[in-house]
């Protein structure tokens, strides 16, 4: 079917690109994806993932991550942080 060719050709740069139905794409990250993506080593990923300090799942044993969702963690962090420094 044609949305089945859609996702099957959306595959880039390691992170699979899954087509929803209204044609918004999520981008899905493995470890290498999430740290090159944060400047951190794959190994912390693996470290905050098993603390549940980003949103992870492991599927078929492997860690991904929706590259939205990290930079909502992201923003939400910034937010927090802007609020510290601006409080008196």
């Amino acid at each position: 079917t044609a949305q089945c060719h859609q996702i099957t050709s959306t595959i880039v740069n390691g992170g699979v690109n899954l087509a929803s139905e209204s044609n918004n794409t999520a981008t899905l990250m493995g470890p290498a994806e999430v740290a090159k993506y944060l400047g951190v080593t794959e190994r912390t990923i693996y470290q905050w993932a098993q603390q549940k300090k980003i949103p992870a799942l492991k599927i078929g044993g492997q860690w991904k991550v929706k590259r939205e969702h990290i930079d909502k963690m992201f923003d939400e962090m910034l937010k927090e942080k802007l609020s510290e420094i601006q409080s008196p």
